[in-house]
């Protein structure tokens, strides 16, 4: 019988996760770390809390699982021992201990779950997938962040009113601006002048209607001077698939324009004289047929010598 995808994914998740289990009473440590090594991807046992801190460190692994009162060392010892070098570690403590001190020490400690002995494997399972998912996504917001600040390109994001609330340094090297300049502002802080309202207003009706807008348009840089780029918009939506957010990619094609209208002057205009040359006289004759048949009507051509 197939399970649902939801499961499969669950499943998936514990088996891609590396747990830390420490207990000193050795039946439930038998127990327990034979149901845990079935289910997780990677199963570190320890005795009691010197142990389990020599075993974090050398493997670290992602969630932590401990009892409180252990020979050596206790759980929250070691768990205060870890925080200490990693503050963002899931620790989940197992005990059979109800007294407030250990409560408010697990507390100061942060501990992110607490399983009741005798264990519950299903309740303790639970906490392990929650803990997963907490790493994933912590994980997922770190890689995010660092290509944010790594890209070469210029990224910027706007709030639904279209006010900037986060920029990375390639927007600041492109245009000029520093973060805290452009922190509240809207786009319209780059505008160049150089496109008239129609051109926005597709471009917003577009984000509208499909969610992203891609094309080229000319902007101003702090400095004043005026640049080309290649600029990519996409909407992002809620679950309740409202927009909440826009996020902004752009890149500085100012040389490559530059490079391509050069290309096309030595093309049409003369080397010596830089008069326009017998290419670009086809071009525009082309241009002056297609428009007298279009509309209907004639094209007149009148030759002068120099004299």
């Amino acid at each position: 019988e197939k399970r649902p995808a939801a499961s499969r994914g669950i499943a998936a998740l514990l088996k891609s996760a590396s747990v830390l289990y420490v207990e000193d009473d050795a039946d439930v440590r038998e127990q327990l770390s034979l149901f845990l090594s079935r289910r997780v991807g990677q199963l570190y046992v320890a005795t009691n809390g010197q142990e389990g801190l020599d075993l974090w460190r050398k493997h670290r692994p992602e969630v932590v699982v401990t009892d409180i009162m252990m020979p050596v060392m206790d759980g929250l010892k070691m768990a205060a021992a870890i925080r200490q070098e990693n503050s963002s570690v899931p620790i989940i403590v197992t005990t059979a201990y109800n007294e407030t001190d250990f409560f408010i020490k697990a507390i100061d400690l942060g501990i992110d779950k607490y399983v009741i002995k005798p264990v519950n494997t299903e309740s303790l399972l639970t906490a392990i997938q929650k803990c997963a998912w907490a790493v994933k996504a912590d994980l997922e917001m770190q890689l995010a962040a660092t290509v944010f600040d790594a890209s070469s390109n210029a990224i910027f994001v706007t709030d639904v009113k279209n006010r900037i609330i986060a920029v990375n340094a390639a927007f600041c090297q492109i245009t000029g601006y520093c973060e805290g300049e452009a922190i509240g502002q809207t786009p319209a802080l780059l505008n160049s002048g150089r496109h008239d309202a129609g051109f926005y207003q597709e471009m917003w009706q577009r984000l509208g209607e499909t969610g992203q807008w891609d094309g080229e348009i000319w902007n101003r840089r702090k400095s004043g001077e005026i640049f080309a780029e290649r600029l990519t918009i996409n909407a992002v939506k809620n679950v309740c698939n409202e927009i909440t957010h826009f996020v902004a990619i752009f890149a500085d094609i100012t040389e490559h324009k530059q490079a391509e209208a050069h290309v096309h002057h030595l093309a049409h205009y003369d080397v010596l004289t830089d008069l326009p040359n017998r290419t670009l006289f086809n071009d525009r004759l082309g241009q002056a047929l297609i428009n007298a048949q279009r509309n209907r009507c004639r094209a007149a051509v009148m030759f002068l010598d120099l004299d």
